[in-house]
């Protein structure tokens, strides 16, 4: 074979690999990786971003057999990732598929969910009090609050500041106890916290955010407020004494949203405060430790 063909045989098998070798690193390099910030036990909320993507990047995020799709803001895709109050102790796989303009990225973490003891506690209902729970009404009142909290990985980002308390007062109730009303043997989950108040004070919305819904006077609720915030995340406040919004009404952090009251099922004047990532109860206060990353700047 002329030494001309056999050098150029050489040098085209040293350019593909080469190429495959730069080619190989550079994708390495630019695979993005899954940050995860928050507590890693039950009843929590992970606050999750993938960073150093173009806008016109997108994907969904995989955890115990739920999806969940990521919104675009300050080059990075997140969302809020949710730890349920009964998710058992142990390892759990957490997927994402990104795009990328014309890239596909698949990236894993493993996740190890710990135990967390929230407290019981026992609560004595009148009769009409308890029937309230079993109305047909109260029951679609549920679920149209539910409803509405499947739009919260819709909508605006603009966190410019961390979330704040909607009401200033001592918690009365806290996330997660069990609950047992009178003779009940099986108890329920406080989905959310209890800052008891006095009637008529102003409740703030925490963060900004679209009002989803805004009721009066709900049999088993009282007055509701339900705000989405996006990534997968919304509040909600119950037992209000008056409602100062209306549904589609964009909040800023600190406009009034209602007052304090005592109505539906309640012992006394408070206001309900729930948080709901991707429709799951999480605990409100872990809001407050918001990560600065996930800040307007």
């Amino acid at each position: 074979m002329p030494k001309n063909i056999i050098l150029f045989v050489f040098l085209n098998a040293f350019i593909f690999i080469f190429s495959l070798g730069f080619s190989s690193a550079s994708e390495s390099q630019e695979k993005p990786k899954i940050i995860l910030k928050g507590s890693f036990t039950q009843g929590s909320v992970l606050f999750m971003e993938i960073s150093g993507l173009s806008e016109n990047s997108g994907g969904t995020v995989r955890f115990r057999d739920a999806s969940y799709s990521l919104q675009y803001a300050n080059n990075a895709l997140a969302t809020t990732i949710p730890i349920s109050l009964d998710c058992p102790q142990g390892s759990y796989l957490l997927s994402a598929e990104i795009s990328s303009g014309e890239s596909v990225f698949n990236i894993e973490r493993t996740i190890n969910v710990s135990a967390h003891t929230y407290g019981v506690q026992r609560l004595w209902l009148s009769e009409s009090q308890l029937a309230s729970y079993d109305d047909p009404q109260a029951n679609a009142d549920n679920d149209a609050i539910l409803a509405a909290l499947k739009l919260c990985d819709k909508g605006e980002i603009a966190w410019h500041k961390k979330f704040i308390c909607p009401l200033s007062g001592y918690i009365s109730t806290a996330f997660g106890l069990k609950r047992f009303y009178n003779e009940d043997v099986t108890p329920e989950f406080h989905k959310g916290v209890d800052i008891a108040g006095v009637k008529g004070e102003i409740v703030s919305a925490p963060q900004n955010g679209i009002v989803l819904m805004a009721k009066e006077n709900l049999p088993l609720h009282g007055g509701v407020v339900v705000l989405n915030h996006s990534r997968g995340l919304g509040t909600i406040y119950l037992h209000l004494d008056s409602v100062s919004v209306s549904k589609g009404e964009y909040v800023k952090q600190g406009d009034e949203i209602g007052k304090v009251g005592n109505k539906g099922v309640s012992t006394g004047a408070h206001l309900h405060w729930a948080a709901y990532s991707h429709g799951t109860p999480v605990n409100p206060w872990q809001l407050l430790t918001l990560p600065a990353s996930w800040l307007e700047p």
